[in-house]
């Protein structure tokens, strides 16, 4: 119930490649219906709870790219999903259970999608700095 988690949970949902709605019924945090392609969460879990379930179910509509993806499944994609948010948490310092990583197929793409996630919410985290313009007279 921080800002900095509101701004955290927020820059995460930028990176859903479908629309999010709530679900107070839904039986989890978070779940990406690939049917409708949509991103259901439930906002009555913790925050740290929902930012573990929210990071993965956004690396599956990443994934599965709005349907493009005809190779897509959620089974064998569960795990780099799970990777992407355990990196996640563990550079925000969100507890959460580490997967197994041993089989993990896609090491690239989980990287590159931690990489870019990851420096987005911490950019959205870091103090403004406000630098005023030092305009000096020209010499004459």
């Amino acid at each position: 119930d921080s800002p900095e988690m509101e701004r955290a949970l927020t820059t995460l949902l930028y990176y859903a490649a479908v629309p999010a709605v709530v679900d107070q019924k839904l039986d989890g945090p978070a779940l990406y219906n690939a049917g409708k392609l949509e991103l259901v969460i439930n906002p009555d879990y913790p925050d740290n709870v929902a930012f573990a379930a929210i990071a993965a179910e956004i690396a599956h509509s990443r994934f599965h790219a709005k349907g493009a993806n005809p190779y897509y499944s959620r089974a064998e994609s569960e795990l780099d999903a799970q990777s992407v948010s355990s990196i996640l948490c563990r550079r925000f310092g969100i507890a959460r259970e580490v997967p197994d990583m041993s089989e993990l197929e896609a090491l690239d793409s989980v990287q590159s999608m931690c990489k870019q996630i990851g420096g987005s919410i911490a950019r959205s985290l870091a103090p403004q700095q406000h630098t005023r313009n030092n305009l000096k007279s020209p010499a004459r």
